[in-house]
């Protein structure tokens, strides 16, 4: 909790992940539902290190408010680790698409909804202005290449076309991400 603080607080840009896996925990008396593991990870600290976990939980829930409290939980005990100390909030969080992250990221983060969230930013990036949120919230691209490649490729079109088209959309999110 105290290194997840300490990232926060003596950053200026940060960036969390916040990722959930059903697959790795299965539990016998719960027939046709598994436990659900999820994370709160920071960067590496180096090259060639691992990311660093410093906040996780195993749930059978995935609703907003469950990684609303969860959010909540992990902000209250790096406080306390960090002697009531306030920790900032991330520059950037990360998430898959999950309804339920992104809904519990711009509620606790900037107390906002997805459809203001999106009008404010689609704004702010017309006119070439700074962005209104503390936290800008955005999706994995290891999330996100899986999933454009699937509709692409879905439209029947020449695989190669569909693939291209892909590449080149990843480039344009690529750097409208740097502008930030």
């Amino acid at each position: 909790m105290k290194i997840g603080g300490s990232y926060l607080n003596g950053n200026t840009d940060t960036v969390i992940n916040l990722d959930s896996s059903g697959k790795f925990w299965q539990d016998g008396r719960k027939v046709g539902k598994n436990a659900l593991n999820s994370a709160i990870v920071i960067p590496p600290i180096a090259k060639g290190y691992s990311p660093f976990p410093i906040f996780e939980t195993i749930s059978y829930s995935n609703k907003t408010i469950d990684f609303l409290q969860f959010l909540q939980y992990a902000w209250h005990y790096m406080s306390k680790a960090m002697n009531n100390e306030k920790v900032a909030f991330p520059s950037v969080a990360v998430t898959d698409f999950s309804f339920a992250n992104l809904y519990a990221f711009l509620e606790f983060f900037n107390r906002t909804t997805i459809e203001e969230y999106l009008e404010t930013m689609f704004k702010c990036f017309s006119n070439k202005e700074k962005i209104a949120f503390k936290t800008v919230i955005t999706i994995c691209k290891n999330h996100n290449i899986p999933t454009f490649l699937k509709t692409a490729r879905a439209l029947k079109v020449d695989k190669a076309v569909a693939d291209t088209f892909v590449c080149g959309l990843m480039k344009v999110l690529e750097v409208s991400y740097t502008f930030y």
